[in-house]
Formats: C-alpha cells, structure tokens, sequence
C-alpha cells in the first residue's frame, strides 16, 4: 500500500462519525459527572483530553468537507451533474429555439444560465454545497472557544442584601472557582443590589421577583440594570446571572463585656419568597463560639424565632422576637433590628463567551446551508434526431427537482416549442 493510501486511511478513520459519536458520548458523561459529582471534572486530564481529540476529529472532517465542498462546486459550475440525475428526452421542431425558450424559463427561476453550441448549462445555489463545511468550521471554532472559556474563566456565586453592596473586599462573602488557568482574583466588580422588585397578583400575592442592580467595574465603568430570568448583567468580562432569592433579618448584637456588632444571617429559599412562608436557617452568634437557629416569618407582622445554644453553661435560650425586641441571653443581648430582600447571584467569567456565541449562529447558518439553499445543476442538448435531451442533479430533495423539470416541460410544450 503506498504512502498516500496510508495517508487517506488514517485520515479517514482520524474524521470518521463512529470516533466523533464514541467522543461526544464521552464528553457527555463527563458533563454529567461535573455537573453532580464535581465541577473540578471540567479542568481534568481525561476530560481536556476528549475535548483535543474531539476538535482534532472535527478539524479532519472539516479539511474533507471543504475538499468536497470545493469539488462540488466546480462541477456545479461546469454544469457536470452526479448523483442520481433526472433524465427527459423532448421532441421538438426546431431543438435550437427550444433551448432558448428553455434559458429563458430558466433565467426566470433564478437559473445562472450558459447556452452555447446547441448546448444549456444552468445552475442555481451552487453556494450551498458550502454549508456542511462551515458548519463543521464553526463546530471547531465552538469547541475550541467552549474549551478555552472552561480552562481559563471563572465561576461563583455570591449573595448581596437589599440596599448593601458586594465588593471585592468580601473575601468571606464569595466562593469563586477558578479553571486552570484562570486569573487569581476573579472578581472584577463591585455590586448593589438597589431593590428586590416584587411583582404580586390581584390579591397581594407574590409572584415574581427581579432585581435592580448598580453594577461597577474596576475600570470606573457603571451600569444600572434589572436582572430577571434570561436577562443577566454583563460587566468587567463577568456575565452576573440571578440565582435565588430570600431574606435577610438583621441583628445588633450587645455583648455584656462592651462590643456591639451588627450582623445579617442570610435565608435562602429554593422557589420565590412566600411571605406565608417560614425560612430557617443556622447561624453562629459573632463574637462567640454560640451555635444558633433562626425561623424567619415574613408576613404582617415580621417576626423571627431565635434558638441559642451555650454549650459551656449548658443552656438553650429562645424566643421569637418582633422588630426591635430582644433576646437576653448569657453573654448579652441579641436585637431584631431590621429586615432585607436578598438576593444570590452567580458570577460567570468567560472573554471566549463572544465567539462561543458567533461560532453557535455560524454554526446554525451552516446547516440552514445545508437543508434549504439545495444546489441544482440543469444540462440540456439539441440531438441531430430532434430532440432536447434534459439531464439535472440536485444534492438533496430529488423529487422537488423532478417536479421542476416537469413543470419547465410543460411550460415548452404550451408555448410550442416541444411536440406532443
């Protein structure tokens, strides 16, 4: 076998569908092995490892696709058909004038026609023989900026009270998690969340929430913006999507030995906020080593339940407080103070996120390419015998083509030019 042979085989085998299916099922497991198990799966050895072959399967595909692309074209253009070619042989009394009658037909379907010789040449879309290729282009050039965007952006969530601001100094505040080669400090913003917006139904009842944000990025840049489902806020390279809702009941704690702190526990709810609802949540009392529980109620009126546990005295205080009640316990007092909406948020930074989103549409082209725009070649001949011998080739969709041949068929023979 000569080397070329080999060449084409392995070649062949590198950018075959079976390898791109065995791939793409792997790559599967994988995203459902991150997305329950550990998000760290993404930055593994095995998973960039699927990810290469994948992008090199692909770009093989792609080198053949276009060749073929390329080939097809030309042979559209000289007017050679392939395939299974439709066929109609068309007595006429004078061939020469049914072939012009033909061009003209044709032209007016939006036929580029060449008649020379006794001989019609006449092509239409020969541009879509292209739309396999650039969709497999636009497959690589998703791939390859999905792949980049995975080992170098970030991702977090953080979560930011009514009318308080997350900044980057809330190191406690955010848990981010870098990809292998993502910068250190991810945070490229600082975020106010102005007001929860609520929207309710004709009794009162809540049903929706969005949230009206200030937003600045380290470079001075401001946006102010309402975050709702399949609307987030892009800033400093960050996409910042809503995560969740809940509360946020604010304490003053008054330790005995003179400190004052003031503080928020944070309630997240799994749906939107019910205000018929109650939401609890653990805490641990600052400035001691206190474990605590809080149920927060709500409705009209507010107010929060407080369990204190003091495992050095033994002792277990609580009470339900309303706003600006307090609960005495051992080492001091706890004050219910006040009360937020709050809102969690995750944070998502991704510089490939523009050509993941242009290779997607390029990609969707391609195949539009592909299925609608169908390439159509016509060849037509005047034989000594008489007659006008029709041959055309389409690459998908033959029965429309033969129906179309039909038609211009029919077309001649109404205004003469074919016998019947």
């Amino acid at each position: 076998m000569t080397k070329n042979n080999w060449l084409r085989r392995i070649t062949r085998v590198i950018g075959s569908v079976k390898l791109a299916s065995v791939l793409l099922a792997g790559l599967i497991f994988a995203a459902f092995y991150a997305s329950i198990v550990s998000r760290s799966a993404f930055s593994s050895w095995w998973f960039i490892t699927l990810v290469v072959m994948l992008a090199v399967n692909t770009y093989a595909c792609t080198l053949r696709q276009w060749r073929g692309a390329v080939k097809r074209y030309k042979q559209i253009r000289e007017g050679r058909v392939s395939g299974k070619p439709v066929t109609v042989d068309l007595p006429a009394s004078d061939p020469a004038d049914a072939l012009a009658t033909l061009a003209k037909l044709c032209r007016a379907k939006w036929y580029a026609v060449s008649l020379q010789n006794s001989r019609l040449v006449a092509h239409k879309n020969a541009i879509g023989v292209f739309g396999s290729a650039l969709f497999h282009t636009a497959l690589v050039a998703l791939i390859f900026s999905a792949f980049c965007g995975v080992i170098t952006g970030t991702w977090g969530r953080f979560g930011v009270s009514e009318r308080f601001v997350f900044s980057e100094a809330a190191d406690n505040y955010v848990v981010f998690e870098p990809s292998v080669f993502a910068p250190q400090d991810p945070r490229r913003f600082t975020l106010e969340l102005e007001k929860l917006l609520v929207e309710t139904d004709e009794n009162g009842r809540v049903q929706r929430f969005a949230s009206q944000v200030n937003a600045v990025d380290n470079k001075g840049l401001r946006k102010t913006q309402i975050i709702r489902a399949g609307s987030p806020l892009v800033i400093g390279g960050v996409t910042i999507y809503q995560h969740r809702y809940g509360y946020s009941p604010i304490f003053t704690l008054v330790l005995k030995r003179g400190d004052v702190i003031d503080f928020i526990v944070e309630l997240e709810t799994f749906g939107e906020p019910d205000e018929e609802q109650e939401y609890s949540g653990h805490l641990v009392v600052p400035g001691t080593s206190c474990p605590g529980y809080i149920r927060f109620y709500p409705g009209q009126p507010v107010k929060v339940a407080v369990t204190i546990e003091e495992p050095a005295e033994g002792t277990v205080t609580s009470g339900v407080l309303a706003l600006g009640e307090w609960l005495e316990f051992s080492q001091g007092r706890l004050y219910f103070v006040d009360w937020r909406y709050w809102g969690s948020f995750t944070a998502v930074g991704d510089s490939w996120r523009n050509v993941t989103f242009t290779a997607f549409w390029v990609a969707l082209g391609g195949l539009i390419a592909m299925y609608i725009i169908n390439p159509r070649t016509i060849r037509a001949t005047a034989t000594s015998e008489g007659q006008v011998q029709i041959t055309a080739s389409s690459c998908r969709f033959s029965s429309l083509l033969q129906a179309e041949i039909r038609e211009l068929a029919r077309q001649l023979q109404s205004i003469g030019q074919v016998l019947t």
